[in-house]
């Protein structure tokens, strides 16, 4: 089916007449809890079991409910979903798969050229879980496939086939992408380089119990160091809200456990390095910038006395923030642009997000999250809805 320049990593060969499915189709659910079986028994690398535990048949279930349409009209997986996948996350492709696969479609996922350990266990386990007699129907509609992103060939031979392309990646590969033309009516989701931030309220990290903020600072520590910073969810801007002495108490209280908590992910010794650069080049780029005192170089802070205009690319992986203060949550909106993704936020009520929103209206940020959710994958996500993107609704009357 493939030619030559193309290797494929599943077994079953790939058929792209397999009809489309209904949305949570039985057989699509069975086969990716039972992924999720595989997963469980493979490694004990953490990014493969979150993985596994997304999968699970509860959170599948979940989804369903999610999912289901008040007005009861039928719908289909639009057909074959093109996706490509990025280089600096590895499991991305099995979200982008999972989502689409439960939409009801048929399936050609782009691996990464870089070699992930990750990436070989998850696409083994899902060979494994796709080979056996009862997954034989679903087989043939899933292929995961690796080719030189130099040769665009093949991108344009499967960009020809597909009804939706999903393309997750840097914005010049994105761009480079878009100009392959799709069939006339096959549609285009884009997830482009993003940048997320997080916002603390000063005051509750003060009156939060020492065992809300130990949790929050392990959320706040797994959203940005699970993937080295990578994720475009992972915050690299820390906002603190409220008055100056407030402030600066609350940072004192929280930064430690943070630390703490950042024994869990090791960096390697360049990333001292890389961190201490970007500090650098930041204090002669900015007036007032200054380093911050912490007991070790896990992770590395700066603090501006300002919003820095160009927050967006104040970025170094392996645990690198700018921080700065504003007088509220409100006071944040002026200074957010549409490249902005998700807010991890602590202490803020529900109302003040949702004024933060409706009132305030910032340009960007399509996802606000409590700290230790930056990372966690759901249909709603980069502002799109993934079961409207992925299905079609036949109007039945």
């Amino acid at each position: 089916m493939f030619s030559d320049s193309v290797q494929s990593l599943l077994s079953t060969p790939w058929d792209p007449t397999t009809p489309a499915r209904p949305p949570f189709d039985p057989l699509a659910v069975d086969a990716l809890a039972a992924w999720s079986g595989e997963l469980r028994t493979a490694t004990a690398h953490p990014d493969v079991q979150a993985l596994a535990f997304w999968l699970r048949p509860a959170h599948l279930a979940q989804l369903q409910r999610d999912y289901a349409r008040p007005d009861g009209a039928p719908a289909l997986g639009r057909g074959t979903v093109f996706h490509v996948t990025p280089g600096n996350v590895a499991l991305t492709f099995a979200y982008s798969l999972a989502t689409s696969l439960l939409a009801g479609n048929r399936n050609v996922v782009k691996l990464s050229s870089r070699d992930f350990p990750e990436v070989t266990l998850a696409a083994a386990a899902l060979d494994r879980t796709l080979t056996r007699p009862e997954f034989g129907e679903l087989a043939p509609g899933q292929a995961l496939v690796r080719y030189d992103a130099a040769d665009p060939a093949a991108t344009r031979y499967f960009s020809s086939l597909c009804d939706v392309r999903v393309l997750w990646g840097g914005d010049a590969t994105i761009n480079a992408i878009r100009a392959i033309p799709l069939p006339p009516r096959a549609t285009e989701v884009t997830f482009a380089d993003r940048f997320s931030l997080a916002a603390l309220d000063a005051a509750a990290v003060l009156a939060a119990p020492a065992a809300d903020l130990a949790r929050a600072a392990a959320g706040f520590a797994a959203d940005a160091l699970q993937f080295d910073q990578a994720a475009c969810s992972s915050p690299h801007l820390v906002v603190w809200t409220g008055a100056p002495a407030t402030v600066a108490a609350a940072r004192d209280r929280f930064w430690p456990p943070v630390y703490q908590a950042a024994a869990r992910y090791p960096q390697p010794p360049v990333r001292a390095v890389d961190k201490l650069a970007q500090q650098m080049a930041d204090a002669l780029t900015h007036a007032g910038a200054r380093a911050e005192p912490g007991p070790d170089n896990s992770l590395v802070r700066t603090w501006f006395p300002e919003f820095p205009a160009d927050a967006e690319s104040i970025r170094c992986p392996g645990g690198y923030f700018a921080e700065t203060a504003l007088p509220d949550l409100a006071a944040l909106a002026p200074h957010v642009t549409p490249k902005c993704q998700t807010l991890a936020y602590f202490g803020y009520p529900q109302a003040e997000l949702r004024a933060f929103v409706t009132t305030a209206r910032p340009q960007g940020i399509d996802r606000i999250v409590p700290l230790g959710r930056a990372l966690a994958f759901g249909p709603l996500w980069d502002g799109y809805d993934l079961w409207s993107a992925l299905t079609r609704v036949i109007d039945l009357q």
